[in-house]
């Protein structure tokens, strides 16, 4: 199970009603996704970039009256950030605030590289209005 899988599992049951997750790539077959949780069918970011907003926009539509979408991720690919760019806006749209959670493993070291990477991944999500 990969960190963002292992994040909504540890929390889904502490969180209101109200909110809901979101996943920029496909759950893993290893654990059994928990309800509220709403993914790609298939990896955003290899189809192309019409498909990819199509398919995020079918994703929006399954969060009516969720006001808030967690989107746990570490943008440690370029395929997530591809991913990104196309869900952070379907869901906004629909009148969902989107916050996204920047997750790190606990033994990851605070180095000067982890911490411009960290600011990296910020400033990406703030840009694409998570």
């Amino acid at each position: 199970m990969d960190l963002p899988e292992t994040f909504i599992t540890s929390v889904c049951r502490e969180l209101e009603l109200e909110c809901c997750f979101a996943l920029l790539e496909p759950w893993s077959a290893s654990t059994q996704m928990p309800a509220r949780v709403i993914v790609p069918r298939s990896p955003l970011a290899e189809a192309d970039e019409a498909d990819a907003r199509r398919q995020a926009a079918e994703l929006a539509k399954a969060v009516p009256g969720r006001t808030i979408v967690l989107l746990p991720c570490t943008l440690d690919t370029s395929d997530q950030e591809k991913a990104a760019k196309a869900m952070i806006p379907a869901l906004s749209n629909r009148g969902a605030c989107v916050i996204a959670v920047f997750l790190a493993h606990s033994t990851a070291a605070m180095t000067r590289e982890f911490k411009s990477r960290a600011l990296n991944c910020s400033e990406a999500l703030m840009r694409l209005g998570a």
